[in-house]
């Protein structure tokens, strides 16, 4: 599968430091993707654990690259508003952009096992290289083809519920929660990275069961009403309503 733009951003929290370097707190470091784009901005989709930390005084940016053959030019886009699932691993949040980006169409069907799909994010400790570097090295995302090996309706572990996730044994760089799960086949995007889990196994978010959470950010639309106005608006027939 190739991609001709950007489909990943990272999103982070970062403090300059007084001799002009960066700090980036692992904690506060991911990947997010955008759904659409309106006049007021682009939503994206990103992992809850990412972000549950928004405040007024500690506001999250997504770094907006311009193209994938020119990962030295972006610009920083400060995060206007995210809206957390109340259960599962998942956060909606709006920015506001300079010129538009690609967006990814969701699709609605579930996964099977042994459908392929790639993935993509931001591991955590190569931006902190790259910030105090002078931004003189490219800004690399971490690229994974896989395979679905399975589906979980409602995983939880022991600090928290994630929700509806597909398994998979690629192993991610930690930093890349909140990037996309792309079917290989049809370019949708079905998921969102969510966990780690050991020894050899990770955990996607499926976004299909999301699509009848009712989001205020969204002007109290479900997710998936507001998907299918978005992809009608856009001129495409909503994925998996052939």
């Amino acid at each position: 599968m190739e991609v001709d733009a950007p489909v990943a951003f990272p999103i982070i929290h970062w403090h300059r430091l007084a001799d002009g370097r960066y700090s980036i707190d692992p904690g506060d470091q991911g990947s997010a993707f955008f759904i659409s784009m309106g006049p007021v901005g682009g939503v994206f989709l990103t992992a809850k654990h990412v972000v549950e930390t928004q405040s007024s005084d500690k506001p999250y940016y997504l770094l907006i690259l311009d193209s994938i053959d020119e990962p030295k030019s972006f610009y920083s886009a400060r995060v206007q508003g995210v809206e957390l699932h109340p259960d599962y691993d998942a956060a909606v949040g709006l920015v506001r952009l300079i010129k538009p980006v690609k967006c990814l169409s969701v699709g609605r069907r579930q996964l099977q096992p042994g459908e392929p799909f790639v993935t993509f994010g931001y591991p955590n400790t190569q931006l902190v290289e790259f910030y105090n570097d002078e931004q003189e090295r490219c800004l690399g995302i971490n690229y994974a083809p896989a395979q679905v090996n399975g589906f979980v309706a409602d995983y939880q572990d022991n600090e928290r519920r994630f929700g509806p996730v597909y398994i998979h044994e690629t192993r991610l760089a930690c930093g890349i929660s909140g990037g996309p799960l792309i079917c290989a086949t049809d370019g949708l995007v079905y998921a969102l990275n969510s966990l780690g889990y050991p020894p050899d196994c990770e955990l996607a978010l499926a976004i299909a069961p999301l699509l009848d959470w009712r989001v205020k950010l969204l002007d109290g639309m479900t997710l998936g009403e507001f998907l299918t106005l978005h992809e009608r608006t856009a001129g495409v027939t909503p994925a998996g309503t052939e």
